[in-house]
């Protein structure tokens, strides 16, 4: 007995154990599957965005001058109506409601299907916009709502006075902002590229950027472009420029360039026009935030360049020995700052502030951690400070001239962080 009971207990205990291995094997796993699951909730919107979005009602709201709306349905992303505008202004508006079932923020883009001869505004709602929900405006996916107004009428010269039937079928197109980079009018790219190269030859168009991105672009001389980065920055992915524009006509006014390229400057202009009004532009690799070869650029208001490297200066201006194209800079404001060589380097032609008879000192702002300006001949200067550890104005081949009638240029120090700058001002 003694024996068999010592041997049923030696079972029992084999058994305990192996019910603690198993539940210790199954609370380790089901812990990690836990945390796995936390990770991925988390990264959800990253990894697994779901995309759907579809038209869930659709009902009539109102005619004019005439227009008799018949019948309407729909089903996923379509809108079928049947009306008669039997006026060169009748008009029919509906009301259709979009539910986004996804995770991803969408909008709608554009209603397609209608015939050549009708056109349709969308009422209260701005196409590219961001879906969300009509009763809790901060909940913009996951099941938001939004119901969008749309009213359908004669295209200019699209009334013959015989064809006054219509049963269109129409198709609403989204586009989710996850994937969103840029906008040109009401079209959405997502890419910079792809929305420059959208931009019509000759015609100045805006180009919005939509989210901060990374990528590097070329600009061809037949486009005119106003970047609105929309204060969102904008950097390279490649060693390359974040804009190269190659004689096309650009502006921008704000957001931030910026690039750790090794041997590219952050925005390069060959040949090109360039106007500057705003934004920030930073490199902290081993070239200038901007460099003007041949082209002629204006710094103007109140934009901001920056750059890190002993090898380059912050503003770059030269003739392009390619092209025989004198670099023209002008700058009449903002702040150039060097923190390894100089502020500004001249080597074609350049004008510093505005020549209106009255020196403004506090124009404009050029500092270089060893010369403020280093120029290979002369420029005129009439507003702003220069400021150099070194030399305000390297005076070896180099003269600030012209400047304002009556004035001279006024060399004095300035300590910035415990260190003395020489300094420059017209006075």
């Amino acid at each position: 007995m003694a024996k068999r009971k010592q041997g049923k207990s030696k079972k029992y205990e084999l058994l305990i154990s192996s019910i603690v291995i198993i539940a210790v094997v199954f609370l380790s796993v089901g812990f990690a599957a836990f945390q796995t699951n936390l990770l991925f909730n988390n990264l959800s919107a990253i990894v697994r965005v779901q995309r759907e979005i579809r038209v869930t009602n659709l009902s009539p709201l109102s005619s004019t001058n005439n227009a008799v709306m018949v019948w309407e349905d729909f089903d996923i992303n379509n809108i079928y109506t049947s009306f008669s505008l039997p006026d060169e202004d009748s008009t029919v508006t509906y009301d259709f409601e979009v539910t986004n079932l996804g995770n991803a923020e969408a909008a709608v883009s554009e209603i397609t299907g209608l015939p050549e001869n009708l056109t349709y505004t969308l009422n209260d709602y701005i196409p590219n916009t961001m879906l969300c929900d009509d009763t809790q405006t901060s909940l913009c996916k996951l099941g938001s709502k939004t119901t969008i107004s749309i009213t359908i009428g004669y295209a200019e010269n699209g009334y013959d006075g015989v064809g006054i039937d219509f049963a269109p079928s129409m198709e609403v197109n989204y586009i989710y902002l996850v994937d969103a980079t840029a906008m040109v009018g009401n079209t959405i790219y997502n890419t910079m590229q792809a929305a420059i190269n959208a931009v019509p030859d000759n015609t100045q168009t805006n180009v919005i950027l939509l989210r901060s991105t990374a990528e590097c672009v070329n600009v061809t001389a037949n486009k005119n472009i106003v970047f609105n980065l929309s204060n969102f920055t904008w950097s390279n992915d490649v060693n390359l420029p974040v804009i190269w524009n190659y004689g096309g006509t650009i502006t921008i006014s704000n957001g931030t360039l910026s690039s750790d390229a090794s041997t590219n400057g952050t925005f390069n202009n060959e040949d090109g026009n360039v106007t500057i009004t705003g934004g920030r532009f930073i490199n902290t690799g081993g070239r200038q935030a901007f460099y003007n070869n041949g082209g002629t650029a204006l710094i103007s208001g109140n934009p901001y360049f920056y750059n890190t490297t002993n090898q380059r200066a912050a503003v770059h201006n030269l003739t392009n020995s390619k092209t025989g194209s004198t670099g023209r800079l002008t700058i009449t404001g903002g702040t150039i700052i060097a923190a390894g060589l100089y502020g500004v380097r001249n080597e074609a032609t350049m004008v510093i502030g505005t020549q209106d008879g009255t020196p403004d000192k506090n124009a404009i702002v050029i500092q270089g951690y060893v010369d403020g300006v280093y120029s290979g001949g002369n420029f005129a200067f009439y507003d702003g400070i220069i400021k150099g550890r070194n030399l305000a104005i390297n005076p070896s081949n180099a003269k600030a001239s012209p400047i304002e009638s009556g004035y001279s240029v006024i060399s004095s120090e300035e300590t910035i962080d415990g260190v003395v700058y020489q300094t420059a001002f017209v006075g």
